[in-house]
């Protein structure tokens, strides 16, 4: 096999711009992290969790991510380098094997193979020609079949840059380790991760050490978790957690409407079900006032929350009247009937696993939208329903 036949690690993989990957052979994931000062690690799912992990932490702590693929541990850093560090590496590979690639876009990345604390070979694999370790010509057969270039120094007439040396780097990894990095794996593999102080000679107090636990045990229980709202409901006060899942759009209600976000956030779920069914067919009337219904399969899914096909979609904006541009108001600050109709078609923008809370929210909203930006309008028209006035 050589790099060019068969490219490994697709560039839709996932992988963050700034990585470190590094295999350990003979060591339990727990124990990897253990060795690196990272306690009590928690499970993450897929790839694209683990790189986010790390941004609460309290600074001089970064993530690392690790899972047993056979005789090896594979690790995982984003935007961070622990495993270029000497004692990291002799930690890592003191009794076994320690094969890692880092790579940054705005420094040299670094390929290492270590054995029982040795490195054996060291490179850039921008500029392989200059290896240095205690064999650096022990891979030159491998490094030469997988096409690296080592003729040619950086500062030679005849060097070229190689747009291909990640996927050589990890062909050669894969050649030493027998482990194939593929995107099937890296987004459904459940990675074990710790928070693990930097550099690797750091000693964080108890208290630091406590904190930077939590904060990775808090994204783990839910790593879609919008972070930045919640920090906007920390600056809020508001500690209850059915508030705070709305997310951004809770946050909007309570600033431009915060008299309907009080009166939902007291409503429980049947009511809060009314109120959408209520919002819905308001804002359908609005769409068709002075105008012919909307038609069917978009009526059905605006009053229902149903999903629409993309088909049903195009040939339903067809038939909508003409954006009016701007301003899209009439005389009396109502919305022009164009206007008026695409913001229904905001209701099919639904946020994905919505509870009856959010869904109100997301109506209550489209339908101030709907009205002219009268968010006042909108929560007495609410108050009104809920009271049967």
């Amino acid at each position: 096999m050589t790099a060019d036949e068969d490219l490994m690690l697709p560039d839709d993989a996932g992988l963050p711009l700034d990585f470190c990957v590094s295999y350990v052979r003979g060591v339990e994931p727990d124990e990897v992290l253990r060795r690196l000062g990272g306690e009590e690690p928690v499970d993450l799912h897929s790839v694209g969790h683990f790189q986010l992990a790390g941004d609460d932490l309290p600074d001089g702590f970064a993530v690392v991510s690790a899972f047993a693929a056979g005789a090896w541990t594979v690790l995982f850093e984003a935007n961070n380098f622990l495993a270029t560090y000497d004692e990291v590496i002799q930690v890592l590979s003191a009794g076994g094997e320690l094969v890692s690639f880092y790579h940054n876009e705005d420094t040299s990345p670094q390929f290492n193979w270590a054995v029982d604390g040795r490195k054996i070979v060291v490179l850039d694999p921008t500029w392989p020609e200059d290896r240095h370790g205690t064999d650096p010509r022990r891979l030159d057969a491998t490094l030469t079949r997988l096409g690296f270039d080592l003729t040619h120094s950086v500062t030679d007439p005849g060097f070229e840059h190689d747009d291909l040396f990640q996927k050589r780097t990890f062909a050669l990894m894969e050649h030493l380790t027998g482990v194939r990095l593929t995107e099937d794996l890296l987004q459904e593999t459940v990675f074990r991760c710790a928070a693990v102080p930097e550099p690797p000679t750091a000693r964080p107090s108890p208290e630091v050490s406590a904190a930077a636990r939590r904060a990775l045990r808090y994204y783990a229980e839910d790593p879609d978790r919008d972070t930045m709202a919640e920090r906007d409901w920390d600056g809020l006060g508001i500690a209850d957690r059915r508030l705070r899942d709305t997310g951004h759009l809770g946050l909007m209600m309570h600033t431009n409407a915060n008299a309907a976000f009080q009166i939902l956030a007291a409503c429980d779920d049947d009511q809060l079900r009314a109120v959408a069914r209520w919002g819905r067919q308001r804002i359908v009337e609005e769409a068709e006032r002075d105008a012919p219904a909307l038609p069917g399969p978009l009526r059905d899914a605006l009053l229902h929350g149903a999903p629409l096909s993309p088909a049903d979609r195009e040939h339903a904006e067809q038939q909508l009247a003409p954006d009016p541009g701007f301003p899209p108001f009439a005389r009396g600050g109502r919305l022009l009937l164009g206007a008026r109709q695409r913001t229904a078609m905001r209701l099919l923008g639904e946020p994905e696993r919505a509870d009856p809370l959010t869904t109100a929210l997301h109506v209550a909203n489209v339908l101030a939208q709907a009205l002219g930006g009268r968010y006042d309008e909108m929560s007495d028209d609410l108050r009104r329903m809920l009271h049967g006035t």
